[in-house]
């Protein structure tokens, strides 16, 4: 059966508008991908700590 792109895009919306806690969390790329607190990679942030941001690490970056 095809998922319903329709349910799966407003799902997506439910989760990363209202849900999802930018303050706390990043989204991480590599290894399967997963969610990462921001406290854990804020140090190597490369244009420095903005709590409020979307923070998505850089797969390319070691």
């Amino acid at each position: 059966s095809n998922p319903n792109l329709g349910v799966l895009l407003i799902e997506f919306f439910e989760l990363y508008g209202r849900h999802f806690n930018y303050l706390k969390t990043g989204i991480r790329i590599k290894d399967g991908g997963s969610y990462v607190a921001k406290d854990e990679v804020q140090k190597g942030m490369l244009d420095g700590y903005r709590p409020s941001m979307l923070y998505i690490e850089d797969p390319l970056q070691p």
